[in-house]
């Protein structure tokens, strides 16, 4: 049995110590970004119903690009600075395409039942880091994703629902701990992209190599 690309205790030990050198930034960014939704939803509040779902999901959807970018960043053990807010519009526009095709793919998964999806947060997670990060094309994003993944099944199933945990226990003391539990759970699902990526990049020379 191959040996998994990240261990899932370390993963999310880089989310904590990435969530706690930046904690103050974080907070304001996840107090930021929901402030702006709560705003677009009184603006947009007496537009028809899917005209004001897709702008709220427009402002969401920037917001959530920042904190992804900021998981990143975190992950890396650096420092996050107020930079990550300005995000380039070719790139978020193809953000905003992935969250769609992810809503999709979570819509259906949950009206088959819960274990689907988990499967495909397992699965995709990776997607977005995958657009940020490479600036990968959307298809390209999402074979990248379930190539590297899918490799990985059990770890990544097992870190998916330790996740969905993590953020169903910050909910719990009226929502305030998700101001923790979402930068760890970013960060952490930075990390495991990180180690994946890393993992299957040696893999990808040797192809290319025999090929030559």
């Amino acid at each position: 049995m191959a040996e998994a690309a990240f261990k899932i205790e370390e993963v999310l030990s880089t989310g904590w110590k990435g969530f706690t050198k930046n904690a103050i930034i974080f907070i304001l960014l996840a107090l930021i970004s929901f402030f702006a939704v709560f705003l677009a939803n009184i603006l947009f509040g007496a537009l028809p119903y899917i005209i004001s779902l897709v702008l709220n999901a427009v402002v969401s959807a920037y917001f959530m690009m920042s904190v992804t970018k900021a998981g990143i960043i975190a992950a890396k053990n650096e420092t996050i600075t107020w930079n990550v807010l300005k995000n380039d519009l070719n790139m978020y526009l193809k953000f905003l395409a992935v969250l769609v095709i992810l809503s999709v793919i979570f819509m259906v998964a949950f009206f088959l039942l819960i274990i689907p999806a988990l499967l495909a947060f397992a699965v995709f997670f990776p997607v977005t880091y995958i657009i940020i990060d490479k600036n990968a094309p959307i298809i390209e994003a999402f074979q990248q994703s379930w190539s590297m993944t899918t490799k990985q099944f059990g770890t990544c199933l097992v870190f998916a629902l330790v996740c969905i945990l993590i953020a169903f226990a910050g909910a719990i003391p009226l929502g305030i701990g998700l101001l923790i539990a979402v930068p760890l759970i970013y960060t952490a699902c930075a990390a495991a992209y990180a180690k994946m990526d890393a993992s299957a990049a040696p893999a990808a020379t040797i192809e290319t190599a025999k090929t030559e």
